[in-house]
């Protein structure tokens, strides 16, 4: 799903995803511009079994299809208030004893079929631990050698 919502580098995003029977509503807000962007989509069975925080790499719709673009060194992104609720509606952390919480580790190769990776070196988006809160952490870009990521992903 595109968003049409402009972001600058500094900005602040809130985010959230929220389901009613088939119907999944999708909100974006930029909290440093004001500007905000919701959609509601319908869907014969949504997967709600998980809820995910991600820094992940775009991707952009050519001529060829839809194709994953490098990831770019946006930095640190810091994640805060991380709740999510249970179909059960009972409302937690990412730490709470209700499920299973896993980290892991974004790799762009800088190699591939797309027409883009093949101009950058490799990267990763690396997540911290997380907070004793349990609702807080970051991903920091790295750039990779040659020889790939920086170690295998693991669990909090």
């Amino acid at each position: 799903m595109k968003v049409p919502l402009e972001v600058s580098p500094g900005n602040t995003l809130a985010a959230a995803v929220s389901f009613r029977g088939t119907k999944v509503t999708v909100q974006v807000r930029n909290e440093t511009t004001g500007a905000s962007f919701t959609k509601t989509l319908t869907m014969a069975n949504p997967d709600i079994s998980s809820a995910e925080w991600i820094a992940e790499a775009p991707s952009v719709e050519t001529r060829f299809g839809i194709e994953t673009l490098p990831l770019t060194d946006f930095g640190t992104v810091q994640f805060t208030n991380a709740l999510a609720t249970s179909t059960a509606q009972v409302t937690g952390t990412i730490s709470s004893s209700g499920w299973q919480e896993e980290k892991l580790t974004l790799v762009s190769t800088g190699s591939g079929d797309g027409r883009f990776a093949s101009f950058v070196a490799p990267a990763a988006a690396v997540p911290s631990s997380l907070a004793r809160s349990g609702k807080t952490f970051s991903v920091t870009w790295r750039q990779l050698s040659t020889q790939g990521a920086p170690g295998p992903p693991a669990s909090f």
